[in-house]
């Protein structure tokens, strides 16, 4: 049939591209094989993204103008009975609220609210989290970070990036200055997904940066997207926040949606011996607002690294208001 004709065409062309990297591998046994080389070969097989920039989020926000907040009942399940609120910003793009929990644990007592974030009608999800201290509804000013996902970082005690700590970090400062929320965002190695991210650490082993890594394997320097951020603060009735952050660009593409960003609450790690390197490339290259507070000197490197921040000043200074704890990754 003509499906089956269709079928056994799409696996000739499969098996002739992964035929064609495995010669190219192959040949790079008898001869030097360049980095740029090397890297077109990983290119083959690494899916295509569109490079973001704020000229972009135009489309979205006329969405924006054009949604709605659609309140529905959900139907009794096995686990809990529900009021389920979708957040609807038009062209496939919505945010659906499943449940509310409330967690201990070694950070504190936080309200854990779990949703489910498409931007293609529904045909495949994400799901987003708001990790969330006092109470926030119609509140002004409410401290807010956005985090993505690092799983070297926050599951493996990866030393290469400040993840995991600005992570720890954001979570005792909701708790210090409620309320507070951290919206947890599935979006690995700034939305190029943890086998590139794997792929894009191997070229770094080599001497390139965490930005020229990504073009090299022909993918963006920020593929991240916001919009169930806005979604989310909607839902939960916020009606400004400080942005707790380093990144401009972060700040620009929330208030290019719509969300109302009256200041920022730093969110900084000072280096340790790995992480160095990488936060330099996003101060001098990605124009995030890194001040190193204090330089790495020999003694804190040769300690070999820990996974657990050292407090520099008990209850940490006061910036904007708002009680900050000073970590250094050691």
């Amino acid at each position: 049939t003509l499906i089956h004709s269709f079928i056994h065409i799409y696996i000739f062309v499969s098996m002739s591209v992964l035929g064609s990297t495995s010669l190219t591998r192959s040949s790079s046994n008898n001869s030097a094989c360049t980095l740029s080389s090397w890297a077109r070969s990983i290119r083959t097989l690494t899916p295509r993204f569109k490079k973001i920039s704020l000229n972009n989020y135009s489309h979205i926000i006329s969405f924006i103008n054009d949604g709605k907040i659609v309140e529905t009942n959900r139907s009794k399940n096995v686990l809990s009975q529900a009021t389920r609120t979708d957040v609807d910003i038009g062209a496939g793009v919505s945010t659906t609220f499943v449940a509310e929990t409330l967690l201990p644990t070694r950070h504190g007592r936080f309200r854990l609210r779990g949703y489910r974030h498409s931007v293609n009608g529904g045909r495949s999800f994400t799901e987003p989290v708001a990790i969330i201290v006092g109470d926030v509804n119609a509140m002004n000013d409410v401290i807010v970070r956005v985090h993505d996902a690092c799983f070297t970082s926050e599951v493996l005690g990866s030393l290469k990036c400040d993840c995991g700590e600005q992570l720890r970090l954001a979570l005792s400062t909701i708790q210090r200055n409620p309320p507070g929320v951290v919206i947890y965002l599935h979006q690995e190695g700034r939305g190029i997904g943890l086998a590139n991210k794997i792929a894009a650490y191997s070229l770094q082993e080599s001497g390139v940066d965490t930005v020229d890594a990504n073009r090299l394997l022909g993918l963006p320097d920020d593929s991240r997207e916001y919009t169930a951020v806005r979604n989310i603060l909607a839902e939960l009735g916020i009606r400004s926040v400080r942005l707790m952050t380093n990144n401009p660009r972060k700040m620009a593409a929330l208030a290019a949606l719509g969300v109302e960003v009256k200041g920022r609450v730093p969110c900084q790690i000072n280096p340790g011996e790995h992480s160095l390197g990488y936060l330099q490339a996003k101060r001098n290259r990605m124009s995030h607002l890194i001040d190193f507070m204090h330089s790495v000197d020999d003694d804190v490197m040769g300690q070999g690294g820990s996974s657990e921040p050292r407090v520099d000043q008990e209850g940490g200074p006061k910036i904007d208001g708002v009680v900050v704890l000073r970590r250094e990754v050691q």
